[in-house]
């Protein structure tokens, strides 16, 4: 049985202000921006590129002296070398993250569809049906707050509490004087 390819990840966040902020990217010339921003996109797409500077110009269709000249000590702040290629941590954070928000969502998914069926066959679920728990006003404690409706349409808040009925007096009282 052949095993499907995993999907690559169509895009990443890459924030302006949080390249832009760095010593090393600012202390690159035009050129060497350049050949960050194609490493930068190659990395997303094909995981790592080659180290060596003759596969990594055959690799971008760049002529050699070009990225000869573009290569440069700061691209060691956004790219590591791991053996004979370059990669790019922040990309391999990044998927990690991704593929765990799947991961999470693919349980939660199955969690749901298996309480869907449960209640198809009938079967009582332990699972609480909504995301809270409604109370009657006789359950809340005596320190919430009530919400309630006036005849106007607007909400208003009750205050049950004797303790806030007792500091909304003296508050009131200390600005008498």
């Amino acid at each position: 049985m052949k095993i499907p390819k995993k999907k690559q990840p169509p895009a990443y966040q890459m924030y302006a202000s949080d390249i832009l902020a760095t010593k090393e990217y600012r202390m690159m010339n035009l050129e060497q921006r350049g050949l960050f921003l194609s490493l930068h996109l190659d990395t997303w797409v094909n995981d790592e590129v080659p180290y060596d500077t003759k596969d990594l110009a055959l690799f971008l269709k760049i002529p050699y002296d070009e990225v000869t000249r573009a290569r440069s000590i700061h691209l060691q702040k956004f790219f590591i070398k791991n053996g004979d290629y370059f990669q790019c941590p922040e990309h391999d954070d990044y998927k990690a993250m991704l593929e765990e928000r799947r991961q999470k969502q693919s349980k939660g998914g199955k969690k749901g569809q298996r309480i869907k069926q449960a209640k198809a066959k009938g079967v009582p679920s332990s699972e609480p049906e909504g995301s809270r728990v409604e109370e009657s006003s006789d359950e809340l404690s005596s320190k919430e707050v009530s919400r309630e409706k006036s005849s106007s349409g607007e909400t208003s808040f009750k205050h049950i509490s004797e303790g806030i009925e007792e500091w909304v007096r003296e508050y009131d009282d200390a600005k008498e004087i």
